[in-house]
């Protein structure tokens, strides 16, 4: 459903994304409605709730670049989310295989899908990053025992399980 320039919504995602990509315009806000992935992220934020109780989950509104593979194909009626077969691979940085989110638009902007009119698309997703470990041992599949997340200077987060984020937003850019 794409969101109208002249919504509160609209002007918080972009107030969010000029504060780091100034020289940047977005030219559609399209907000992702997809049941299925909301149900499974949704049910384990409820899964975590139990095991933690009285624990303040953490969970952040982060950037995600999809790089060659169209966003739509994470969020449409079939899709599956964050899809293993299209994680980032980030084992230079020492996270191993998972769905690496960023603070700042500016990194995923660096695995933007670029559109056929030469337009650029990233997503923004409700991640669940719960207990962070700062950086990793190295080519992770998953995270280490006791954390949820990996994380690089607070900026990056690296989750190794779709159900801990759900797609809210794609931002089609200039």
């Amino acid at each position: 459903i794409l969101v109208s320039h002249e919504s509160q919504e609209f002007k918080d995602v972009t107030r969010t994304f000029t504060s780091y990509m100034t020289s940047n315009r977005i030219c559609s806000l399209e907000r992702i409605q997809n049941k299925n992935l909301m149900n499974r992220y949704i049910n384990h934020i409820q899964a975590e709730k139990e095991l933690r109780k009285g624990q303040d989950l953490q969970r952040r509104q982060l950037f995600y670049g999809t790089g060659a593979v169209s966003p739509s194909t994470l969020y449409d009626a079939q899709g599956n989310g964050f899809d293993p077969r299209y994680a980032d691979i980030q084992t230079s940085k020492g996270f191993g295989r998972g769905y690496c989110f960023s603070v700042n638009p500016y990194h995923s902007h660096t695995r933007a899908h670029r559109t056929n009119r030469g337009r650029y698309q990233i997503l923004v997703a409700d991640v669940f990053i719960g207990k962070t470990c700062q950086s990793g041992p190295g080519n992770l599949i998953k995270a280490p025992k006791g954390y949820d997340s990996v994380s690089q200077n607070s900026e990056l987060f690296v989750i190794y399980d779709e159900a801990q984020s759900c797609p809210l937003y794609m931002i089609e850019y200039e």
